[in-house]
């Protein structure tokens, strides 16, 4: 799934740092990837940054 428009892992580093989740552009790509897990309170932002629901990302 795809926000529309697309983000960047940049844009998506700054929206998590601004809930309190401190992430790198790294990590982001290994969670896209799927080479790094997600941590619950992680999840709830990356959620909340893209303006789905946590079971959205699931889909």
């Amino acid at each position: 799934m795809a926000a529309a428009p697309k983000i960047t892992q940049e844009d998506m580093v700054g929206r998590l740092a601004r809930q309190g989740v401190q992430l790198i552009q790294s990590q982001v790509a290994k969670i896209e990837s799927g080479e790094r897990p997600v941590l619950d309170y992680e999840l709830a932002a990356i959620a909340k940054a893209l303006k789905v629901s946590v079971q959205t990302l699931f889909e």
